[in-house]
């Protein structure tokens, strides 16, 4: 008999002791002495405990939004461009993977004549990734806006002096 045939059942028999002791756990901290409120204790425990994971999920999410903010304004105070750069990297990051978690919750497309789901296409967008290619370009683009910048702050500067010199004559 191979390993993988007594996995799955090895796996189902674990998951349904788990379960198990979970619901005996709900029960015995409730301080129930009713068949009908072992049964709420059950039915509150699993409720409670979806509502520990979204108030959990919430909770991390924010933190990381802050952390990623935090990090982000650290950069800024030291370099603009690279705080930017950083910044234009995590969104095309960000929206790749809101479109990879869309596709892994709309793989099957039903139809309502046939019961049988198939896989969609996956599309993935071109600009999506960006390549160490892309990286170089946004540098020397980010370079260069500053370069221009400062160019033009030297002929404004220059050309002040330019017209102050020309009227004290």
């Amino acid at each position: 008999m191979l390993t993988s045939e007594i996995k799955k059942p090895l796996l189902q028999s674990a998951a349904v002791i788990a379960l198990g002791l979970i619901c005996f756990g709900f029960v015995v901290s409730s301080g129930s002495h009713t068949f009908f409120g072992s049964v709420w204790a059950i039915i509150s425990g699993i409720l409670y405990t979806f509502l520990y994971a979204i108030g959990l999920t919430i909770g991390v999410s924010f933190c990381i939004a802050c952390l990623i903010g935090i990090f982000l304004a650290c950069i800024y105070l030291v370099s603009k461009d690279q705080a930017h750069s950083i910044w234009s990297h995590l969104k095309i990051k960000l929206k790749y993977n809101a479109e990879e978690m869309k596709d892994v919750y709309k793989k099957c497309s039903c139809s309502k004549t046939k019961n049988s789901c198939t896989p969609k296409q996956k599309t993935t967008p071109v600009a999506a990734t960006p390549s160490p290619q892309q990286d170089d370009i946004l540098s020397k683009m980010n370079k260069l806006e500053a370069e221009i910048a400062e160019l033009k702050e030297k002929e404004k500067r220059n050309s002040e002096i330019i017209s102050k010199l020309s009227s004290d004559k």
